[in-house]
């Protein structure tokens, strides 16, 4: 029955009006308008799910990278100029430990001097660190296997992991730190927005003080095996 009014809905001049009064042709004392509206709504949203693939993640295998779509600011004390500040966030999928920090700019030094600071505070390296297509890492984007600039090359011969990016237009290639940006506004944003700080130092400051209260909520005991897990791996930052 759903796909009859699925497939009527997609009719030129069909609206849900009329085939409530149609269906009440064939069942007068059946459902009110509303009533039907939501019926039709439930048996829509159960026969168009969309499969999904589960994804297993082992502890220390990845580390997913991405900038947040949103940015954080200081205020410079001599010009008493608005500083806009690229925020990144790095995600353990296994145990879903993140590191966030606000970056002057979103350079290329900028992003690996942060990655440095991200596996030490992680204390270890993952096998695998997964990013956007962003320009600091990818040159050429691919289906398959993409090609990643000079100094993304160098950057995971020195810390012993390799590189992977999502597809164009992906998101859900790299689902744990979709969701760590969404809980990073939460748990980081939310609570310094209304806050002025006047410095890019005071601004992580205060940023690392939330992470440390997000990261230590009890969440279960996956967190402190992953950490188990990446110490073998030490970093050399």
């Amino acid at each position: 029955m759903v796909g009859y009014f699925t497939l009527e809905l997609k009719r030129v001049g069909v609206t849900r009006q009329l085939l409530w009064k149609e269906y009440l042709e064939q069942d007068p004392d059946g459902y009110g308008y509303s009533q039907f509206c939501e019926r039709l709504n439930q048996l829509k949203s159960k026969g168009n799910n969309a499969v999904t693939m589960h994804l297993e993640h082992v502890p220390g295998e990845r580390m997913q990278v991405d900038f947040a779509g949103k940015k954080l600011s200081y205020v410079d004390m001599d010009s008493g100029e608005i500083k806009e500040c690229p925020v990144l966030v790095c995600a353990l999928p296994f145990s879903g430990y993140i590191y966030v920090e606000a970056l002057a700019d979103a350079s290329q030094r900028k992003l690996y001097e942060a990655l440095g600071r991200a596996l030490s505070y992680f204390g270890g390296v993952p096998a695998n660190v997964l990013s956007d297509n962003m320009k600091q890492f990818v040159v050429k984007a691919s289906r398959y296997e993409s090609c990643f600039n000079e100094l993304a090359e160098q950057w995971s011969v020195y810390y012993n992991t390799t590189l992977s990016a999502a597809r164009v237009r992906k998101p859900k290639d790299k689902p744990s730190v979709e969701k760590e940006v969404h809980i990073s506004y939460l748990r980081i944003f939310a609570p310094l927005r209304n806050e002025v700080f006047h410095s890019l130092c005071e601004l992580n400051y205060h940023i690392r003080g939330c992470l440390d209260k997000h990261n230590a909520t009890p969440c279960s005991v996956t967190c402190q095996v992953e950490k188990n897990v990446s110490n073998r791996k030490k970093s050399r930052c």
